[in-house]
């Protein structure tokens, strides 16, 4: 289950990566929201890979 959370987390982000990447060229307010919706999108995207990194290191035998 832990697993689905993670890929779900990381896939997540990265869409909302690519969401806010594309008004990035927007200029006033538009611009500032999608600098946000990225940088809050790739922590996000960061969080579910550090989560899946130290979910495989705890499986290892």
């Amino acid at each position: 289950m832990k697993h689905k959370i993670e890929f779900g987390l990381a896939a997540a982000g990265l869409l909302g990566t690519f969401i806010g990447a594309s008004g990035l060229d927007a200029e006033g307010q538009a611009g500032n929201l999608a600098f946000l919706i990225t940088a809050i999108s790739l922590g996000i995207m960061g969080l579910g890979l550090l989560l899946e990194k130290k979910n495989k290191k705890s499986m290892r035998p």
